[in-house]
């Protein structure tokens, strides 16, 4: 047991206090159809960030941030989509 796993709860909390946080926002897009407040640079950064972020926990063992990022990285994919299914109209079936 290592001298930082006493505070592995207190990791763990902050994952699911994150993970709230962040899914009433990706929640709140998808309910109103309106990405046009995410930036592509915002989201382009943040998709960046959980990637390092999942190398570096899983690198170093660290348990919150091995489950909290790769939830995250799910949910910029998911802001990803969205704009990019309402602003290009990619996804939109053509007759």
């Amino acid at each position: 047991m290592g001298k930082n796993d006493k505070f592995q709860n207190i990791g763990l909390l902050a994952a699911g206090l994150t993970l709230i946080s962040f899914y009433s926002l990706v929640y709140h897009n998808f309910k109103i159809q309106d990405p046009t407040s995410l930036s592509w640079i915002w989201l382009g950064i943040g998709i960046l960030v959980q990637i390092l972020w999942i190398i570096f926990a899983y690198a170093n063992n660290i348990l919150p941030s091995m489950i909290l990022s790769p939830l995250m990285l799910f949910g910029f994919f998911s802001l990803l989509y969205l704009k990019v299914k309402i602003e290009t109209n990619i996804f939109k079936n053509k007759k």
